[in-house]
């Protein structure tokens, strides 16, 4: 083990740039930057990742700046690379949170909130259900070990003082943001068509049959095939987190690749 004591200038500047890339890493990953994770926690998992990085990192390290502005100025970088990182990562929670809005809207569940702790606001309940139901199989399908190989491959690819907010990289990352609609039309699209098709046949049965009153029945027929719906669609949930896992992956290593080019 290094001794603290005779680390070299070099060490401790870069085990604090690897600690600002870890910081801004923990502090927008999905899960890890949860209010439930106690502040330690994270201070410490950030430590712990700095620590562990900074003899592979410090033999990259560019000439050590002179002044601190400069060293302020690479800091960050180096945290605006651990956020982007992390972001990437938590679009895919936001998608389907924003599918889980969707469908509780069109189901007719718009006023049935509840106060979410993490976020200190009120969440529909799909919303809610979807959120836990992805973090879940978030975990299972080893999704925090992509999100870790992302974040050790940004060394590889960026390295330190490489990052570049160029038009390329950010091209990508608005292209990469977008992806949040996707997943949340994607997720919320099986009970969209059914409520639709139901809408449909109300309308049909409210011309044909016009001594039937369509609202009242409406309200619960749309709930019963939202619900029966989303019941049974989540077998396909987990083949569809695969996929967007796989391709959060494989856009974040281009986006990386477009940060890390002068």
């Amino acid at each position: 083990m290094t001794d603290i004591v005779s680390l070299s200038t070099q060490q401790i500047q870069a085990f604090l740039l690897a600690l600002l890339r870890t910081g801004g890493f923990v502090a927008a990953a999905p899960a890890l930057s949860h209010r439930f994770v106690p502040v330690p926690v994270k201070i410490g998992l950030s430590l712990a990742l700095a620590w562990a990085l900074t003899p592979q990192i410090a033999s990259a390290l560019p000439n050590a700046p002179e002044h601190l502005a400069s060293f302020a100025v690479l800091g960050l970088r180096e945290t605006i690379t651990g956020v982007i990182i992390g972001f990437v990562f938590s679009l895919l929670f936001a998608g389907l949170q924003a599918a889980g809005e969707v469908v509780g809207l069109q189901v007719g569940f718009g006023l049935a909130n509840v106060y979410d702790t993490t976020s200190e606001q009120q969440v529909g309940v799909l919303a809610q259900f979807e959120l836990i139901l992805g973090m879940l199989l978030f975990f299972a399908m080893d999704g925090h070990h992509l999100m870790l190989r992302a974040f050790f491959d940004s060394y590889r690819v960026i390295g330190l003082d490489g990052l570049v907010l160029g038009d390329a990289g950010l091209e990508s990352l608005l292209r990469i943001s977008g992806t949040l609609f996707v997943i949340a039309i994607k997720a919320a699209a099986p009970v969209l068509a059914a409520v639709f098709l139901t809408e449909v046949a109300l309308g049909i049965a409210a011309r044909t049959v016009p001594q039937m009153n369509v609202f009242i029945v409406g309200f619960p027929l749309k709930i019963g095939v939202g619900l029966f719906m989303l019941a049974g669609s989540l077998p396909l949930f987990s083949a569809f987190m695969g996929k967007v896992l796989l391709n959060l992956s494989t856009s974040l290593d281009g986006l990386l690749a477009a940060l890390g080019t002068r």
